[in-house]
């Protein structure tokens, strides 16, 4: 029922104007015809895989699915009285999987977001909402083991409003912590405690052990944002975040400038800080950089970013990243090639005593469709392990992509064999 009930307040968002509509077009006031759009993307995977350390081999089924459904499309005629109206859905990430370890099939939910444009105010719902305050360092991952400040909240539903007047552009969202009602006790019995992991294994607990998520705290988080575009070569945006009743509760304030000089160099500026209740320090991280386009089209480019993160007084950390990236196949300035090369160094103040290095170098070079590559991640960090995956992927035939590819998670210090995988990819 909660997934019904999540997709159907979207359309009721979108009911709010009123359409006249048969079976293939909307109408407008004038009669006109609107056909609405629909984008479909979807690809199927089998894989057959080796574990080189337990020389386990199976296949895997998988689907990837993204739907977007344009019912009112922007360059329609319709209106009212303040402005254009269009409107979009847009599903996501829909899976469906089957591993050959039990035969039983694991089904991840779509992500559903719903728009609604009327003249300069919009709407927006969806079911899996985040609200996140991160300018500095926004693409942390797990090759970039800086230090970072970020204000994350996740919530079951949520609403945004929006309203943009050039060259202003306001928002200000909302999301629950959890929905309002009691999980049925079966249903929870069924989805909370009988789980299929990754690796094929099932595990049993009691009901009692998974508290009930109603959001009987009356815990929500919000978050408004500011954008402002600065003439035709620079762009502000600032962000405020606050989370009322949830467990911890921070303000997370962040800000970034954005600046293009020449359409060429784009440097930039941000910072991110963070309040939690009632503590004395305030943590907050600074960051800066530029990129430097080598192409017109914006995929070659060397960009560089300094961090320099605080989480008390008296106390920093800094940190660089330097990133050469040659773009991909025909979109770069040699033809056919693919490249990045990065490069991290954190802490170089080592206050810490905990400075380290972490490099990247990935290529691949595309001919007629036929494309080897590999990919390295190496760190000097304590324990750290060396990625690695190399294969050849072929995709002469239209619509279906085949890969040979050889990957250990950590290749030099004997700890993963890796895994030897042979993968069709049927995409329309």
């Amino acid at each position: 029922m909660r997934k019904i009930a999540l997709l159907t307040v979207p359309l009721l968002i979108l009911g709010m104007v009123s359409l006249s509509a048969d079976d293939e077009s909307f109408k407008t006031d004038d009669s006109m015809s609107i056909e609405p759009k629909i984008e479909v993307g979807a690809h199927s995977h089998l894989t057959f895989g080796i574990d080189l350390d337990t020389n386990a081999t199976g296949f895997t089924n998988s689907t990837d699915v993204d739907l977007k459904v344009t019912l009112i499309p922007k360059s329609s005629t319709m209106t009212t009285g303040m402005g254009d109206v269009y409107g979009w859905i847009k599903l996501k990430d829909y899976k469906w999987e089957v591993t050959s370890a039990d035969g039983s099939g694991k089904t991840t939910a779509p992500s559903i977001e719903t728009k609604l444009f009327v003249g300069p105010f919009s709407i927006t719902t969806y079911n899996k909402p985040t609200i996140d305050v991160d300018y500095v360092d926004p693409k942390d991952d797990d090759d970039n083991d800086a230090p970072d400040v970020a204000t994350v909240y996740d919530g079951s539903g949520g609403l945004t409003l929006g309203y943009e007047l050039d060259p202003v552009d306001l928002s200000l969202g909302v999301i629950s912590r959890a929905d309002w009602k009691n999980d049925d006790e079966a249903a929870k019995a069924h989805s909370d405690c009988h789980v299929h992991a990754d690796d094929g294994t099932i595990s049993d607990c009691s009901v009692t052990q998974n508290a009930d998520d109603q959001n009987t705290e009356n815990a929500y988080a919000f978050l408004g944002t500011v954008g402002v575009d600065v003439g035709d070569s620079a762009n502000v945006e600032m962000a405020v975040a606050y989370g009322h009743e949830y467990a911890e509760k921070p303000i997370g304030i962040g800000a970034k400038a954005t600046f293009d000089l020449n359409d060429t160099i784009h440097p930039h500026i941000a910072f991110d800080g963070q309040i939690p209740e009632g503590a004395a320090n305030i943590p907050w991280d600074v960051g800066s950089g530029l990129k430097w386009d080598l192409s017109e089209d914006d995929k070659s480019y060397f960009q560089t970013d300094l961090m320099m993160y605080i989480p008390d007084a008296g106390n920093s950390i800094l940190g660089v990243s330097a990133t050469l990236k040659e773009g991909d196949d025909d979109t770069g300035g040699l033809e056919g090639l693919g490249a990045t090369l990065k490069v991290s160094l954190n802490d170089l103040t080592s206050q810490t005593g905990s400075s380290t290095w972490a490099t990247e170098v990935a290529a691949h070079y595309k001919v007629s469709g036929i494309k080897p590559f590999f990919d390295i991640k190496f760190s000097n960090a304590e324990k750290a392990k060396t990625a690695f995956k190399a294969g050849l992927e072929l995709s002469m035939v239209e619509h279906l992509v085949t890969t040979l590819q050889y990957e250990s998670a950590d290749i030099t210090g004997g700890s993963d064999k890796g895994d030897v995988t042979a993968a069709l990819k049927i995409s329309y």
